[in-house]
Formats: structure tokens, C-alpha cells, sequence
């Protein structure tokens, strides 16, 4: 082959593989801005959803099904305390109830204010000895009790002092006696004593009479 034929050849196979070369490395270089590409489309995606993810606004529990949910709860916890105040309160009528019946079955005698003082006495007496013996301790049951027995002039008396005794037991027995069993009706009764011509009744007997 003549010289210039073959340097012209050898130039074409170089250009050829050049130009291949080129192509193979722009090749390279678009699928690589491909991969680029689709990496920064995917990465974005991925970096929106994430913070799309965490800016989203925290869940609320509310809505009217949640608030009834509350008033229910509520509503229960009232009625369970009201429930727990009414046992004792229950349990607390029941024993009156009881003792009530009690008191009544032993048929005491009522008091209608008679003058005569030792009867005064003789019923605070008796009713005192009963409240004693059916273990009524509650003061105002003790003063119920007893007024209920109080009938005519004494019942209309007590209507006039029942706020005054605030449903206390001593300051009912202080107001009865003072009513009814004074310091004149007291001393009367010991000028009796010293003016009694005596009979068959004996300083003793007289003595726990007006004792």
C-alpha cells in the first residue's frame, strides 16, 4: 500500500474510534445525569414526603363524640359520690326507724303540763331511763323522743323553746324543769316537809318523794 494511502487510513480508524470514544463518553455522561436525575426527583420526593410528614398538624381528640365521652365520665363519678353520701344516710334513718319503734313499745306516759311537779319530774324520769335502755345516745334523737310525748299545755310550751334547746338533751331537760319543776315548786315542797305532821309516811319515804 502506498504511504499516503496508508496514513490517510490511519487517520480514519483514528477518527472513528474518537468519535466513538465521544459518543460512548457522552453516553456515559447522559445516563449518569439520568441516574442524577431520577436520584434528585426521588430524593426530593422522598425529603417533601418526610417533611410534608412532620409538618403535618398533630392529631386533635376532640369532636362531639370525645366530649361525650367526658360528660359521661363525669356524670358517673357524680353519681358514684351521691350514691357513697346516701348509704350512711340510709343506714342512719334505718337505725332511727328502729329505735323509734322501740321507744314507742314501751307505752311511756305522755305529759300535758300538770302543776304538779313531782309528775313533771317522774316523766322526765321515766323517759330518761328508756332513751337509756334502747341505747338512744344521739342527742337529737333523744330530744324527738321526748317531745314526742308532750301533749295539750306541754306540747304548745315546747313549740315555744324547741329552737332555744337546738335539739340538745341537757338544755331540754333544763328548760322542762325549769318549767315545770321550779325552785318555788322545790322549795314549797320542803316547807311541806317541815310542816308535815308525820303519819304513817316516814322522813325517809317523804324525802325520796321530793328527791
Amino acid at each position: 500500500m502506498p504511504p499516503r494511502q496508508a496514513r490517510g487510513r490511519a487517520r480514519s480508524l483514528t477518527g472513528a474510534r474518537g468519535a466513538r470514544g465521544a459518543r460512548g463518553a457522552r453516553g456515559i455522561r447522559e445516563e449518569g445525569d439520568g441516574e442524577n436525575h431520577q436520584e434528585s426527583v426521588m430524593g426530593g420526593g422522598a425529603r417533601g414526603n418526610v417533611g410534608g410528614t412532620g409538618g403535618a398538624p398533630p392529631a386533635v381528640f376532640g369532636g362531639a363524640k370525645f366530649m361525650q365521652g367526658v360528660f359521661t365520665a363525669i356524670e358517673q363519678v357524680v353519681r358514684n359520690t351521691v350514691q357513697a353520701m346516701q348509704v350512711p344516710a340510709r343506714a342512719a334513718d334505718t337505725r332511727a326507724t328502729t329505735a323509734m319503734k322501740a321507744f314507742l313499745q314501751l307505752r311511756l306516759p305522755t305529759f300535758k303540763g300538770e302543776p304538779d311537779p313531782l309528775i313533771a319530774e317522774d316523766w322526765l324520769e321515766q323517759v330518761t331511763r328508756a332513751l337509756d335502755t334502747i341505747l338512744v345516745t344521739k342527742e337529737e334523737l333523744r330530744v324527738l323522743f321526748a317531745s314526742y310525748q308532750l301533749q295539750g299545755d306541754a306540747l304548745q310550751w315546747w313549740k315555744t323553746v324547741e329552737e332555744s334547746v337546738a335539739k340538745k338533751w341537757e338544755p331540754f331537760r333544763k328548760v322542762f324543769l325549769d318549767q315545770y319543776f321550779t325552785d318555788t315548786a322545790k322549795e314549797a315542797l320542803r316547807m311541806e316537809f317541815i310542816n308535815l305532821v308525820q303519819g304513817s309516811m316516814t322522813v325517809a319515804q317523804y324525802e325520796a318523794k321530793i328527791h
